[in-house]
């Protein structure tokens, strides 16, 4: 995601959590005199206005997280990393809904999907070589002092955790941290563009 297009979601975010602060108002306010149904409508409205992300396994193809209505056409997904993130309608896609419910859900849990961070970085860099993350390795220690060649893992974020950026890697079976300070000790790949993944998620994942 280009620093242009960071900016215009993050106006965005800033818009929607006004609307969704009005909706709350508007709740909160008429709570006596409102039925169920009309709370729940604006309840809905609410959670549409910047959704969550969700798991994105056996969903409809006329979905969209952003719509009240249900679109006509279908919807595509905007995942965060394998079968997680959000439907969108083509429309939605436009505004770019997806991406600032991305920077949004970021920003307030400090993860970035692993789908998400590889859009940070162009095509030709180590960690977009391949489009299956499996096969993108990481050597890492072990707590027996030894060396194991590990992957990225398609199932989950890099996250900031205390004072460091972690990435969560596989060997197939178990999951493991591994700071970036421990990382670029071990791959040359991480070590050149160390600088440039702390700068782009602080941008990314501050206000």
């Amino acid at each position: 995601m280009d620093v242009k297009l960071l900016k215009k979601c993050k106006l965005l975010i800033k818009k929607y959590k006004k609307e969704q602060n009005n909706i709350r108002s508007l709740i909160d306010l008429s709570h006596t005199d409102m039925n169920e149904e009309e709370k729940y409508f604006l309840e809905e409205k609410y959670n549409k206005i910047l959704p969550e992300p969700g798991r994105l396994v056996v969903i409809s193809k006329y979905n969209c997280d952003f719509c009240m209505v249900a679109p006509k056409s279908e919807s595509r997904v905007y995942q965060l990393y394998l079968n997680f993130g959000f439907q969108a309608c083509e429309n939605c896609l436009k505004l770019n809904k997806p991406q600032s419910a991305s920077i949004n859900y970021s920003i307030r849990t400090k993860c970035v999907g692993y789908f998400e961070f590889r859009r940070w970085f162009p095509e030709n860099h180590f960690f977009n070589k391949t489009d299956n993350l499996y096969k993108i390795h990481l050597y890492i220690n072990r707590s027996d002092g030894s060396i194991d060649k590990w992957y990225m893992s398609q199932n989950n974020f890099v996250m900031q955790k205390r004072a460091d950026i972690y990435f969560i890697v596989t060997d197939g079976v178990k999951i493991k941290a591994v700071p970036l300070t421990e990382l670029k000790d071990l791959n040359p790949e991480i070590y050149q563009c160390e600088k440039e993944i702390r700068e782009k998620f602080k941008i990314y994942t501050n206000k």
